[in-house]
């Protein structure tokens, strides 16, 4: 098989790979929410585990390419990938709830971990590990592009969910053709995991100039994927609280975010520090206005969704300004991703909940952009940055308390 033959065989495993792993997201919440009461706390408790389940496959592919040689990568993979099959086809294991006492969230937590854990998992490794081994053979600085390619693959399948497919089909009949589309990856990655690894570049082409790029703490990067984490998964929960808890106004908010990922993770990359530091305070202004003076649906909707996606593409953009070379770091560039993005799923689906009586997930994630934004875009130096956190708080504690001084609804803690 040619490089280049390979090339797209990669291409097309990964692509196929992220459109199940974010179909199923939709398609498993909304065949919960009759058995939960319809509440949007389904959704927040599905994402909390699917992002914990992605900090896991990520986790996985650091471990096996840092200590595995490629045929023991291969032969591992391949062998949990017929494990997988076991789960197929896809369904909820409703005799387990049934039987269970445990909280609503842990209920579905573990609902989820009996019905899709496994193949959500190896679906998970299929970007991270399929881009090592590509990197690890030759593929220079393209597996940054098989990221965004993943990214886009992943928004094409959410947008098509609440679009073409929740219409059409019954929940059952999507979870049987998730199935067998499960079962088309499985051959593909099997056929790169038990093949070696791609081809060589033919002679003469050669690999992009090197950039000389400003190296960032890990601690940097899990601080950035976990505040858009936390962003996106608070307007959705904020969207769903305000309108409806329904499957639209949760695929909204998750597909600003990966569009963001998109935009920075592509070969030329949209993200300008210039640019971003006018439109950062606008989207901050934007969306502590909206908390303390919610207006009509379009507005509400418009509002967060153009303020998320400038903030995502913030957090997304210095990651990828400061993204290490394929080479040396990419799996353990993903696993710090994954790791703040299932931390901030942490927060929203199981600490905000039991710590605070309303909903202030949203406005504690703008103060942390804020933060961020002061020490990355605007380099304020730490004198400045604390007396300005003084203020961002005040800001924050201003907009949680407003519509309650105004004697508007304040939404209280229910599951």
């Amino acid at each position: 098989m040619s490089f280049d033959q390979e090339r797209r065989l990669y291409s097309l495993t990964i692509a196929c790979s992220s459109m199940l792993l974010f179909l199923v997201q939709p398609i498993i919440a909304k065949a919960l929410l009759p058995r939960f009461g319809g509440s949007a706390g389904v959704w927040v408790a599905c994402m909390l585990f699917f992002q914990v389940v992605l900090l896991a496959g990520y986790g996985y592919s650091y471990a096996i390419t840092r200590h595995l040689g490629r045929r023991a990568q291969g032969g591992l993979h391949a062998a949990l990938l017929l494990v997988s099959l076991t789960a197929m086809p896809l369904r909820l294991r409703t005799l387990w709830m049934a039987s269970s006492g445990a909280s609503p969230a842990m209920a579905i937590l573990g609902l989820l971990a009996l019905s899709a854990g496994l193949p959500y998992f190896l679906l998970s490794t299929t970007s991270p590990l399929m881009q090592s081994w590509y990197a690890g053979s030759g593929g220079a600085r393209f597996p940054y592009r098989l990221f965004a390619l993943s990214n886009a693959a992943s928004l094409v399948a959410l947008m098509a969910y609440p679009l073409a497919i929740e219409p059409v089909l019954p929940v059952e009949r999507q979870l049987q053709w998730w199935s067998i589309g499960y079962l088309l990856v499985v051959l593909l990655t099997g056929i790169l995991a038990l093949g070696g690894g791609a081809a060589q570049p033919p002679p003469g082409i050669a690999s992009p100039a090197d950039r000389q790029e400003k190296r960032q703490s890990p601690w940097v990067w899990i601080a950035l994927s976990g505040c858009a984490s936390v962003l996106w998964l608070a307007v959705a929960n904020h969207l769903s609280q305000e309108v409806a808890a329904v499957p639209f106004l949760w695929v909204l908010p998750l597909s600003l975010y990966l569009l963001s990922f998109i935009l920075c993770f592509e070969s030329s990359g949209w993200y300008r520090p210039g640019v971003f530091r006018w439109l950062l305070p606008a989207a901050w202004i934007g969306m502590c206005w909206r908390i303390a003076a919610p207006g009509g649906l379009r507005a509400e909707i418009a509002g967060f969704s153009a303020a998320l996606l400038v903030c995502c593409t913030f957090c997304h953009g210095e990651l990828a300004r400061t993204k290490p070379e394929p080479k040396q770091g990419l799996a353990f560039f993903y696993l710090m991703i994954a790791l703040g993005g299932a931390l901030g799923a942490v927060f929203v689906g199981l600490v905000a909940p039991y710590v605070f009586s309303t909903f202030l997930e949203l406005p504690i994630g703008i103060t942390a952009c804020i933060l961020l934004g002061l020490v990355l875009a605007y380099r304020y130096p730490s004198r400045r940055l604390a007396r300005l956190a003084a203020v961002a708080v005040v800001a924050f504690v201003f907009a949680t308390r407003y519509r309650a001084a105004q004697g508007s609804v304040v939404h209280r803690r229910s599951f």
